[in-house]
């Protein structure tokens, strides 16, 4: 194959891209393979690497929307409302099943980002820049709701919601050092 705007032939290289994303900005796509010119950097994917460049792109949009906090998500039902269709049109939508609005599953159901929601019902395309959301995150929402929805994290506002209202109705309760404490209490 040869480059179309020098006429010389492309050379075979094998090695970590860079890429470039609206939603996502750079990215990574490790191990590839790719053909360049070498007068003018021109670069020719072939069909795996595309799909691994496609890949690497969706699994770094999931990972930067699973960083929004829990409250920042709704589900297909209040989305419905939002755009003012029955759930069947909703589901069957072109456009939001090529991913035009953010969402994530979730303990096996699919959770919809709110923000993304609204801009599908003003413009039509619910997507936007991410890299910008996921640093302020911290900064919109708090400390304590900046978790991720991932497999490994819920939230540590759970965690203090049950520490500050479910702990005190136990009274002055100690937990036992050890087991023996523990059967003897019992």
């Amino acid at each position: 194959m040869k480059c179309y705007n020098c006429k010389i032939a492309f050379t075979k290289k094998h090695d970590s891209l860079k890429m470039d994303s609206k939603e996502v900005g750079s990215f990574e796509v490790p191990d590839v393979e790719f053909f360049q010119c070498p007068n003018c950097s021109e670069l020719l994917y072939p069909k795996e690497t595309l799909l691994k460049i496609e890949h690497a792109e969706k699994a770094e949009i999931q990972r930067m929307i699973a960083e929004f906090p829990v409250s920042a998500f709704i589900s297909s039902t209040e989305a419905c409302k939002i755009l003012d269709v029955t759930k069947q049109a909703f589901h069957k939508n072109r456009r939001i099943r090529n991913g035009f609005i953010f969402s994530i599953d979730w303990c096996g159901k699919k959770l919809y980002l709110k923000k993304s929601v609204l801009l599908f019902k003003e413009n039509g395309d619910g997507r936007f820049k991410l890299t910008f959301e996921s640093s302020n995150l911290k900064k919109q929402y708090g400390k304590k709701q900046t978790a991720r929805l991932g497999t490994r994290y819920i939230s540590n506002f759970y965690d203090d919601y049950l520490a500050s209202n479910w702990m005190p109705t136990m009274g002055s309760y100690d937990p036992p050092s050890n087991l023996y404490e523990m059967n003897e209490v019992n």
